[in-house]
């Protein structure tokens, strides 16, 4: 293939995707697809007025007929510059040319300009080639009042961009503010950006919105203005959570009482399967052996009461009850099986928390989860039972208190007579 067929080659349009850009197959025997950005045009953006029509039209002329491409080069996102000819070989037989002589395309005289260097060496732009025509199609159809030029004064692609481009910039930055606002339960700077025509259901890459970060971060007083614009009170964030799902990273009544009763659905499943209530229990459950592992355990009969997973495990395998009975935690196991926990429950080694308990010497705990139902014959995945491991643990016990006791008397008769010869 040379470079002059590689320049100019046979395409089959697959889609247009606007007044001035679809995607091809080249026909030169290598089959790629590319994305085509018609050279020298600009047509109404697709949320723009007279956006749809340039792109119905655009697909009315690629309907039917053979077409060339010939490349004028790439832009910035990857698309081929072209010039495209339907059944001919003249400028006035290109797509470029026909959706700016039937008004559904401008001019974009900016791609047709060159730069040049001076004899002092600097660089200047060129008049635009217009080596299609456009200038005069443009003219033409602006005459006729064809297409966009129904309305001679409506804002130009290029402008919109530009436009948009501000107002997302802007819209960026009012958004940021506002977040930072509320990651630090400022009120009435939250309220003075919203003022500033901000959405107040806008995302940030989490997929949050201002009701998701007011909630996780338990600021009632902050979500309960919120509340009162009227924000969607379900939005999920990019994991499936809504803002009443987030309530149970701070575990405070108030903000998920004010979700509830603003319509928050109690029901809505996170792409992990939790409901809010359930990822309140797998949180408070986590909450729960952090306490009982730390020692600090005040708020142990809070959480229980407040409802928790009794087959929640933490980052080693076990459940709060295998920890109370790991830990000797003998005052709680009343509370955790009046509470539901099963006292039989296996962790990923066929163990219960009697086995726990009998492992660990915690012998006053090992007695109360009899008392609550633990089965001192369960085996676990060594075959081995709570009774067994007890009675094991009994005479390890034994026999080091004995040759402790043995190394003391030895000692003693060994001072003795020391002080014997002495003396």
């Amino acid at each position: 293939m040379t470079n002059d067929e590689d320049y100019r080659f046979p395409i089959e349009i697959l889609q247009v995707i606007d007044g001035d850009g679809f995607k091809a197959r080249a026909q030169d025997g290598t089959n790629r697809e590319l994305e085509v950005r018609l050279y020298a045009i600009d047509a109404p953006e697709g949320r723009q007025k007279y956006g749809r029509e340039a792109t119905k039209h655009l697909r009315i002329l690629t309907k039917a007929g053979r077409f060339w491409l010939v490349t004028k080069g790439q832009d910035r996102h990857g698309r081929t510059i072209a010039i495209v000819y339907r059944d001919g070989v003249d400028a006035e037989h290109t797509l470029n040319y026909a959706m700016v002589r039937d008004g559904w395309a401008y001019w974009y005289s900016r791609y047709e300009r060159e730069y040049n260097r001076t004899p002092e060496g600097e660089l200047e732009l060129t008049e635009p080639l217009n080596e299609l025509g456009l200038k005069e199609a443009e003219q033409q159809a602006h005459t006729e009042g064809k297409g966009v030029w129904i309305e001679p004064d409506v804002e130009r692609p290029w402008q919109y961009k530009i436009r948009v481009a501000e107002e997302r910039e802007r819209s960026e930055l009012l958004s940021m503010l506002l977040f930072e606002a509320i990651s630090v339960d400022n009120t009435f700077e939250m309220s003075r950006l919203l003022n500033q025509g901000i959405d107040p259901n806008i995302r940030n890459a989490q997929g949050y919105t201002p009701l998701h970060l007011a909630a996780r971060s338990g600021q009632a007083e902050m979500l309960q203005a919120l509340l009162e614009l009227g924000v969607d009170v379900d939005p999920r964030d990019a994991t499936g959570h809504t803002p009443l799902h987030l309530t149970a990273f701070n575990q405070i009544r108030r903000v998920r009482d004010l979700l509830i009763a603003a319509g928050a659905d109690i029901s809505a499943v996170s792409d992990e399967g939790y409901t809010p209530i359930q990822l309140q229990k797998e949180k408070r459950s986590e909450l729960l052996c952090e306490a009982l592992n730390s020692g600090k355990t005040l708020e142990v009969p809070k959480l229980l009461s407040d409802g928790i997973n009794h087959e929640f495990r933490d980052t080693r395998g076990y459940s709060p009850l295998d920890i109370v009975a790991i830990n000797g935690l003998a005052e709680w196991v009343d509370m955790f099986w009046k509470a539901g926990a099963d006292p039989n429950a296996r962790d990923k080694r066929g163990r219960t928390p009697l086995h726990h308990a009998a492992l660990n010497g915690k012998f006053q705990t090992y007695k109360l989860l009899i008392s609550a139902g633990a089965d001192i014959d369960a085996r676990d995945d060594y075959g081995q039972t709570p009774h067994q491991i007890r009675r094991d643990t009994r005479k390890s016990d034994l026999r080091g208190r004995a040759l402790t006791a043995l190394g003391l008397l030895a000692f003693t008769a060994a001072a003795a007579l020391v002080l014997f010869i002495l003396s």
